[in-house]
């Protein structure tokens, strides 16, 4: 007699769902994308930190063009003034409102932080001084220097004495 097959001790164990797959290597373009997009912030900070000095040079040169304008119209205006009233320039600013100056705005300056500061002016002056001598002195300082309006009409940027 043949001996009868002996069964297993444990039933084979049935896989469960799909096969598994290969291990995906989707993770290595994450990381890939993830420094390339890094690089580019980085890049873009280095650059913005190289362009910050230069944008506020010429920030600052631009307020100092507007203030040497703002005082040339001032100086016209006493010239014309003077030229209408025998040579005298006005006893103040104020006194070229609106005939020679049509904004009073000219009178004055705003600092960096909003505060507004006014012309200085020399007053009892005529055109038959010295032309060298200052009629008007702008309230900010530009890099050690300031602006100045000359009774013969020139606008200056001269150095501030100690």
């Amino acid at each position: 007699m043949r001996d009868a097959p002996v069964p297993p001790p444990f039933p084979p164990i049935q896989p469960v769902g799909p096969p598994p797959e290969k291990k995906s290597k989707a993770w290595i373009g994450c990381v890939i994308a993830a420094v390339v997009v890094f690089t580019g912030v980085i890049l873009v900070v280095i650059l913005a930190s190289l362009a910050m000095p230069a944008y506020n040079r010429i920030t600052e040169r631009a307020r100092m063009t507007k203030s040497m304008n703002d005082c040339k119209q001032v100086v016209l205006g006493c010239r014309m003034y003077a030229a209408d009233n025998g040579g005298a320039y006005p006893p103040d600013l104020v006194a070229l409102y609106p005939d020679y100056l049509d904004a009073v705005e000219l009178f004055s300056a705003t600092d960096k932080h909003g505060e507004v500061l006014p012309l200085v002016y020399h007053a009892g002056l005529s055109d038959a001084g010295d032309p060298e001598t200052v009629l008007i002195e702008h309230p900010l300082k530009y890099d050690g220097k300031r602006i100045v309006g000359r009774v013969g009409g020139r606008v200056d940027l001269v150095p501030i004495e100690p």
